[in-house]
């Protein structure tokens, strides 16, 4: 038994051979059927995991006013800073720490935003939009999003660059979190 990595169009898949007892074995195939076993077992997994997959809300729904007078026409998080807008710098540094699944809160000129985002090839990011239609400040975006999340969450401002080490973060959480 162990692990294999292969390269499938330049996606890696892992392979692992799992050796189950026979009576779990024939449950298995009593409940998925014998050829579909495998997309079973994935589909559960995926169903297990779903609870511990880290998922990120982004606020970008404000009306930029600490940008004044540039953020009239475009939304502050759509400010380029060298060649790309401030947002994408927010959406780098969680794919830095394998964080895919991200919830973009938008308001003010949401337009621009998911116009942006609508654009850009993302095949290994989950990016989906939470729209306000009047404005909820930093609170009420939050409870706006809650029911897309079971367990741990980030939350960014979409107009602030930072190098924040999001692993050593959780970690620091996770220690000090009460059960």
């Amino acid at each position: 038994m162990g692990t294999v990595l292969l390269m499938t169009n330049s996606e890696p898949i892992h392979k692992y051979t799992i050796s189950f007892p026979e009576s779990l074995w024939q449950n298995l195939i009593e409940v998925a059927g014998l050829g579909n076993v495998k997309q079973f077992i994935i589909q559960s997994l995926k169903v297990a995991l779903e609870g511990h997959i880290i998922k990120a809300l982004i606020l970008a729904g404000g009306r930029g006013t600490s940008f004044r007078p540039i953020s009239v026409s475009t939304p502050a998080v759509m400010h380029p800073i060298g060649y790309k807008p401030i947002i994408s710098y927010c959406v780098d540094l969680l794919k830095k720490y394998s964080i895919t699944n991200i919830i973009l809160s938008v308001g003010y000129l949401k337009e621009h935003i998911q116009k942006h985002f609508s654009e850009l090839y993302f095949d290994d990011l989950n990016i989906t939009f939470i729209s306000e239609e009047t404005p909820l400040d930093t609170a009420g975006a939050v409870l706006n999003a809650k029911n897309e999340f079971k367990s741990t969450f980030i939350i960014m401002n979409g107009d602030v660059i930072t190098n924040l080490n999001i692993r050593k973060f959780l970690d620091f959480h996770h220690r000090h979190t009460i059960t």
